[in-house]
């Protein structure tokens, strides 16, 4: 498995054939053209980064490789956090190792793997740009649905008395805002699935003047234990 803490590397529209046949499926030297390993990534050789290589067969049979070092045309397949041959970095990314012909193709290819590990990579992240959480509408019903999954901060619009059912896909350390909008009528009222925690234990009455915005932030400290703090009212 791909330590996500090490470094993926990346060369732009690296393409090359295997100059020396892949005779067996444990093979940990990859020889490419004379002249074109240059084309590929550096690895260190130290075990701190990476790069996958995929190698097609003139049937069209694919293997995902993970390369761990490059000596000019040789790469050398490992796994991430050592530079050493190793023939686990064989079949990877759900691919299966086979075996290969001289002139066989092989080119430096984004990969499910790769997009998961920059999606899932560790550590702080710095955006210089501002982030937008896309508002989830939950539907109006005597008991409301929250689906967790689809949006940290959510609103709905009360049509009547509701309660809010129990949200599913609780994360925990998920937090966001939740909106309880009063209809032109006014005057609804809400009470609040047992999950629901409130301060000094006591759950709040939201205002019922028409059209009001409730305000709540919400945490999700544990399993089935949602901090819920009603913050007021705008109107």
């Amino acid at each position: 498995m791909v330590d996500q803490n090490m470094d993926h590397l990346f060369k732009n529209n690296a393409v090359s054939t295997l100059a020396v046949a892949v005779t067996t499926t444990s093979q940990t030297s990859i020889t490419l053209s004379a002249g074109t390993g240059g084309d590929f990534p550096s690895p260190a050789g130290d075990g701190t980064d990476y790069f996958f290589i995929t190698v097609v067969k003139t049937s069209g049979t694919r293997e995902i490789m993970c390369i761990v070092a490059r000596s000019s045309d040789v790469l050398t397949v490992g796994i991430p956090g050592s530079g050493a041959a190793n023939s686990s970095g064989r079949g990877y990314d759900n691919s299966t190792a086979t075996t290969f012909s001289v002139d066989d193709v092989v080119e430096l290819r984004v990969t499910a793997k790769i997009l998961e590990n920059l999606r899932d990579r560790p550590g702080t992240h710095v955006w210089t740009g501002s982030q937008r959480a896309t508002m989830q509408t939950l539907s109006d019903a005597a008991t409301i649905a929250w689906d967790m999954d689809s949006g940290n901060d959510a609103k709905v619009t009360l049509g009547g008395n509701r309660a809010l059912g129990q949200p599913t896909n609780q994360t925990v350390g998920q937090g966001g805002y939740l909106y309880v909008v009063q209809d032109g009528t006014g005057s609804r009222t809400l009470s609040y699935h047992a999950d629901f925690k409130f301060l000094s234990g006591t759950a709040p009455t939201i205002d019922g003047t028409a059209a009001a915005i409730n305000v709540f932030h919400y945490h999700v400290y544990a399993t089935n234990s949602i901090m819920l703090t009603y913050l007021g009212v705008y109107s």
